[in-house]
């Protein structure tokens, strides 16, 4: 009777692990951390593009994959709506002193922006993505803040002051608590439509 002695294999990615799996494609030794699951048996993170996650490794989808040239055309679109948009809400502030209740802008913007992002990007989704959303409304913002400051005759930047509670600066350039927790909230709102 003739016994074999076979070796023991370690994790190609986790030397001190011992294992007696192997990828389907490559045959390398693999742990359990590091097995993804495919319909044509267990693969190594390397044969099917996996990246290391929070809980082991994971196939990234076509969704959360976005080229150079999708970030380019999405970054220039968010910008022409953050111009756009900021412009309009600082002509908004100017037309009978709604500088307190021009925050509604702020969810038309937040609306356009998430859209424009995730239209422009063919539907992707990921972190950067959401960043630019976001970002695309905290400059309507201020392009909005700084289209009141430079159409606006009455206000003179000798006599403005950043207080809260100045009539001038809530008045028309809409400086309160409340609009920047809005500018805030929209930015989040515009982040979700392109959350992964």
């Amino acid at each position: 009777m003739q016994t074999t002695v076979e070796e023991e294999l370690f994790c190609v990615n986790h030397p001190k692990e011992a294992t007696l799996l192997r990828c389907s494609k490559c045959l390398n030794p693999m742990c359990g951390r590091c097995a993804v699951r495919t319909p044509v048996g267990w693969r190594c993170p390397d044969c099917t593009g996996a990246v290391a996650g929070r809980t082991g490794y994971y196939v990234p989808t076509l969704l959360s994959q976005v080229t150079k040239q999708q970030y380019l055309k999405t970054i220039a679109a968010m910008l022409g709506v953050a111009i756009l948009g900021g412009i309009a809400w600082g002509q908004f502030r100017l037309v009978g002193g709604w500088g307190d209740w021009s925050f509604w802008f702020v969810f038309a913007i937040s609306l356009v922006s998430g859209e424009v992002v995730g239209r422009i990007s063919n539907e992707r989704r990921n972190q950067q993505l959401m960043w630019i959303a976001s970002a695309g409304v905290v400059l309507a913002a201020i392009v909005a803040l700084l289209w009141t400051l430079g159409v606006s005759n009455e206000i003179n930047p000798s006599q403005w002051t950043l207080y809260l509670g100045e009539p001038l600066s809530r008045r028309y350039l809409g400086l309160t608590l409340p609009n920047g927790f809005f500018v805030v909230l929209g930015a989040l709102f515009a982040a979700q439509r392109v959350r992964e």
